[in-house]
């Protein structure tokens, strides 16, 4: 009797250990359609100050162009106050991009950084963009040619620390490595009207909603003390 008592034991256990720390994760995508879902802008240093209306535009840009020394960089911000989550097992910004030049014919590489104070979606300029730092950085590669699909950029860092801090949400700049010639990306922006489906979006996996630790443990003392003293007698 006493072995069957130690199994039931041990297997409420490890069952309770499975739903609060193992459960099955749950997949929603954010896309930015209005301006509740956030906003996105790109900055062009070329054109400083006279362009500000980088967030009106069907598209926000990275680029660098060598021979006149200047770039473009891209702002994007997710609302995340919808969220109950604290924490996700995976974050990852996808953007649709649609022009890939490359005058150098060589891959190039995209890094997102952590913007670190507010800024205006449609009054924004390359000397008044925000400031951002590299802590939570993350990258990807963007092949030569590849263009008319999704890129994808592992962000879960940053939205991890934004759940927690949700004050300092205030969304990822893009820039893209340097290279020897022009090298322009261009994305689907929030404003693009003809195809909504191709607008910056956020995937995140988070645990599914289930019972919270201690609850669960009521639970399985419950139970065990149920199948003690029914074994007991």
């Amino acid at each position: 009797m006493e072995r069957n008592v130690c199994f039931v034991v041990l297997s409420v256990f490890c069952t309770l250990l499975y739903i609060t720390h193992f459960a099955d994760s749950a997949e929603v995508t954010l896309q930015i359609h209005t301006d509740a879902d956030g906003k996105d802008a790109w900055v062009d240093e070329l054109r400083d100050p006279s362009y500000y209306q980088g967030g009106l535009d069907d598209e926000i840009r990275t680029s660098y162009d060598n021979y006149l020394g200047g770039q473009e960089r891209a702002l994007i911000q997710f609302d995340l106050s919808a969220l109950s989550a604290t924490f996700v097992n995976d974050a990852t910004l996808q953007l649709y991009l649609y022009i890939n030049t490359n005058t150098d014919g060589t891959d190039k590489t995209i890094t997102a950084n952590r913007i670190t104070a507010a800024w205006v979606e449609n009054n924004i300029t390359w000397s008044g963009q925000p400031s951002y730092d590299n802590q939570y950085q993350s990258s990807t590669i963007v092949a030569d040619g590849y263009v008319n699909n999704w890129i994808s950029i592992d962000i879960t860092d940053m939205v991890n620390f934004w759940l927690i801090n949700p004050a300092q949400n205030y969304g990822v700049m893009l820039e893209i490595s340097q290279g020897t010639g022009i090298n322009e990306k261009h994305f689907a922006s929030s404003e693009q009207p003809e195809n909504p489906w191709q607008h910056p979006q956020l995937v995140l996996n988070a645990s599914q909603a289930v019972p919270e630790p201690m609850s669960a443990m009521l639970l399985g003392i419950s139970v065990i003390g149920y199948v003690v003293r029914r074994y007991a007698k």
